[in-house]
């Protein structure tokens, strides 16, 4: 449906013009207009990730580099760096590169940019993995003992 297009921008510019050609208000379809719509939300999602991962590749591997000599699990989530397993004795460390504590996930979590949660609904960590893709960088040996109650 969408033909020689490169960039996120014509991919933007050429929905506009199928929308008015489809559109069920123009004397088209309501399935085209799905049909669509379905497309445009499968080739925009990968542009956008093709963007961020260009854009974070430098960032995400100096992160990477600097954390990867500890004993932890590193996992790239979209466009998120999560950190899990036996993280408080690198804590600082983890504050230093700008990570922040979920104490939902019982994980640090690192993002490029402002955040803006559009939903208040709760995520898993499965569910956040199966949305957006997860690559595990490093696998650590221990067991996330962050927790409130964790004994030594």
């Amino acid at each position: 449906m969408f033909s020689n297009v490169n960039t996120l921008e014509e991919l933007k510019k050429e929905y506009r013009r199928l929308a008015r050609k489809f559109h069920p208000d123009n004397g088209g379809s309501l399935e085209k207009m799905k049909e669509l719509n379905n497309e445009f939300d499968r080739l925009s999602k990968t542009f956008s990730n093709q963007e961020n991962v260009e854009f974070n590749s430098e960032t995400f591997r100096n992160i990477i580099n600097s954390l990867s000599q500890y004993d932890i699990t590193i996992e790239i989530i979209g466009t998120w760096i999560w950190v899990s397993g036996n993280t408080y004795k690198i804590k600082d460390k983890l504050k230093e590169l700008k990570f922040k504590w979920s104490r939902n996930k019982k994980s640090w979590y690192w993002y490029e940019g402002e955040y803006k949660k559009h939903t208040k609904k709760q995520f898993t960590m499965s569910d956040i993995k199966s949305m957006h893709g997860c690559k595990v960088v490093k696998q650590g040996t221990t067991t996330n003992t962050n927790f409130i109650g964790a004994r030594a």
